[in-house]
């Protein structure tokens, strides 16, 4: 069997024995890096092995037959890879790279800025496998027009990785998620999506599922040790978020009502008890779809647009606050359009297969005809199969 090495986060982490720092910088500030980090573990049929961000090139070239790296919103303006592409160029087995994509300012949504360092690695991965994969058509479009043409939009892995259903009631209640990396005055007064539905989650006693809020988060696992507690700054600008009269409301809310998941097979039980789930965070409505829960995304930025277009997940384009009747009144009717989702991901799986066996890779889904010719690629990044 093929060996292979994972540049990831850990597929499986105990949040319980570490520090709430270390608990945070386990999943990359964001549980939701787990959907498509344990993803590739569980559809590659290899010897896969967790070698984290700072391997060491001479070690991968000796153990391993090829490298995999699920990517994420790397290119733009937003991040320094040369450390990164500093590693891959020493590499002298394959690298293959899945779902990558490019991030655009919250003020050109619609054109990707390139640094130099975001470039440099987007060639370095692309020179090191016949084909690298892209989360969605825009990114891909962005890599085609720098010249960089051997890419395959297949979405993120994730996608493609189903949880066991349960037979359990649900409440006719929605799960609310939202997007917000820290608590600062600014954002807390600010109106926007985030903010509105935290304000919504906290007025209508919502169910909230939390990925990268820190100070939540912090209390969730380490209860009164929790920073914000005695931050008074802090403190107040999450009252203000959540509308919350008081620190004790605010407090009697999130012992009632805040979700935080580690293990996402738990998570995924979590969404079959609710009757739907609304909010800007992707990964977090991916995994609903994928449970047979309905999900509503509300893509706030181009990266979640991308692959909300790609995957034919269902979306909303709420934008501002409070909302009206009517803007309320079409969710439930987005919601039904679950069928167009598991339909467009029936034919996308199709061309990720076929991006993993072009790469040399077997997967887990069902037998793949070894013997099938590489595919080709179509002016839209698509595989295509003659």
């Amino acid at each position: 069997m093929k060996k292979i090495g994972v540049v990831s986060i850990r597929p499986a982490i105990d949040p319980a024995p570490l520090s709430f720092a270390d608990a945070y910088k386990s999943v990359g500030l964001n549980t939701g890096n787990l959907m498509f980090t344990t993803a590739i573990f569980d559809q590659i049929d290899a010897e896969a092995t967790h070698v984290g961000f700072g391997f060491v090139p001479e070690t991968i070239n000796a153990r391993y037959d090829a490298l995999v790296v699920p990517a994420a919103n790397w290119l733009g303006s937003h991040a320094q890879w040369d450390w990164f592409a500093d590693l891959i160029e020493k590499v002298e087995i394959p690298v293959i790279t899945i779902g990558i994509g490019a991030q655009a300012s919250e003020s050109r949504r619609d054109r990707i800025e390139w640094n130099d360092s975001s470039l440099r690695l987007a060639r370095v991965l692309a020179a090191k496998a016949p084909y690298m994969s892209t989360r969605g058509h825009y990114t891909s479009a962005c890599l085609q027009q720098l010249g960089i043409l051997n890419v395959v939009t297949t979405g993120c892995p994730s996608i493609y990785k189903d949880f066991p259903r349960i037979a359990s009631p649900r409440e006719e209640a929605l799960a609310l998620q939202s997007t917000r990396y820290a608590i600062s005055k600014a954002f807390a007064e600010t109106p926007s999506i985030n903010q509105a539905l935290f304000q919504m989650a906290f007025e209508h006693r919502l169910d909230m599922i939390y990925q990268s809020e820190p100070e939540e988060m912090h209390y969730l696992l380490k209860g009164e040790a929790a920073d914000f507690l005695s931050n008074k700054h802090q403190l107040a600008a999450l009252c203000t978020l959540y509308g919350a009269e008081s620190p004790e409301a605010l407090i009697f809310y999130l012992n009632h009502h805040a979700k935080l998941f580690y293990d996402l097979n738990a998570w995924s039980r979590y969404l079959q008890t609710r009757s739907g789930v609304l909010g800007t965070r992707l990964h977090g409505s991916i995994l609903a779809l994928n449970s047979g829960v309905p999900a509503v995304l509300i893509p706030h930025d181009s990266r979640t647009g991308e692959m909300a277009s790609f995957a034919d997940i269902p979306t909303a384009g709420l934008r501002s606050f409070p909302w009206t009747e009517r803007d309320m009144a079409q969710i439930p009717e987005i919601m039904d359009q679950v069928g167009k989702y598991e339909e467009t991901r029936l034919a996308n799986k199709a061309i990720y297969r076929q991006f993993l066996a072009a790469n040399g890779l077997r997967d887990r889904f069902d037998a793949v005809d070894p013997a099938a010719a590489p595919p080709e690629i179509s002016d839209e990044g698509r595989l295509i199969d003659d």
